[in-house]
């Protein structure tokens, strides 16, 4: 059993070590220290720090304008991933203090073996520290069936799951790896992320921060939070609280042979589900 962490006003506190305070690093550095907060520490600052600030603030008067107004579809590859990464930039600035430009490797936009053997959509993989989204994936029926019930466009769903992956990446990138900060985010009851990554931790940071989006742009916004969770229930024979069910916009059982993300191609946090895929650097 591992010591107990508590949290003051002053810094969150364990009896080998003391963590760095996330919103003081901020605030007097302008920047993050990678892997140098407790978990749920992360989790809390990503809803308190757009709430508390102006986040359109941050951004160009051009960047204003692609929040303000409905997403034009694209026609091509090439300008998907132009509207990703103007996204990526988006959401960097006004959900994750600006810092994850500058950890992020890259995203991807076609990786074989993840889309042919793997039937993924989104990924982030901390081996390599990079994202991948398939932007190729209007050609499946599935996938149009499922827009069709949630009432979005292709390029309004790559967007939601662009959103999806930086907030793995951020967690990943910032919560301490000491022994006991790695057996919280692992444990769905300590309010971890679970062992794929859409426990309690995640998503709590998700459901809110989705909120907050949709309260400024013009289109329907869906992080995939319901079936994510869903999933992590099954995987862990895990069963959420009412408040938390609630709090995450998850109020009804799934209907017998409706259509739902779950049937669609999966957005995983690469390892934390090694059965269903492999980082990239064991796949080469």
């Amino acid at each position: 059993m591992f010591s107990k962490s508590f949290s003051t006003n002053q810094e969150t506190i364990h009896p080998n070590n003391i963590y760095r305070q996330i919103e003081r690093d901020y605030k007097f550095q302008g920047a993050l220290t990678r892997h140098s907060y407790y978990p749920l520490d992360v989790g809390n600052i990503l809803y308190s720090h757009c709430t508390r600030n102006n986040i359109l603030s941050s951004l160009t008067k051009d960047e204003v304008a692609i929040v303000k107004n409905p997403i034009a579809t694209k026609t091509n590859a090439a300008q998907r991933k132009n509207m990703v990464m103007n996204w990526f930039d988006i959401f960097d600035k006004m959900f994750f203090f600006g810092n994850l430009r500058k950890e992020i490797n890259g995203i991807d936009f076609e990786d074989d073996e993840l889309v042919e053997e793997l039937n993924v959509v989104g990924a982030y993989d901390p081996t390599e520290n990079h994202i991948f989204i398939n932007i190729h994936e209007e050609k499946t029926l599935e996938l149009k069936k499922y827009l069709t019930l949630v009432h979005q466009s292709y390029e309004e769903y790559f967007i939601c799951v662009l959103f999806h992956e930086m907030t793995h990446a951020f967690i990943s990138t910032y919560c301490c790896v000491c022994r006991p900060c790695r057996k919280i985010r692992q444990s769905i009851t300590l309010g971890g992320d679970g062992r794929q990554g859409h426990g309690p931790l995640w998503a709590d940071a998700m459901a809110r921060m989705q909120v907050i989006l949709q309260n400024l742009v013009k289109w329907n916004v869906n992080s995939c939070i319901d079936d994510s969770v869903r999933e992590e229930m099954e995987f862990n024979k895990w069963e959420p609280s009412p408040s938390q069910l609630s709090r995450w916009g998850i109020t009804r059982p799934r209907i017998p042979g409706k259509l739902t993300a779950a049937d669609l191609p999966s957005r995983v946090t690469v390892h934390r589900t090694p059965r269903r895929c492999t980082p990239r650097r064991r796949m080469r």
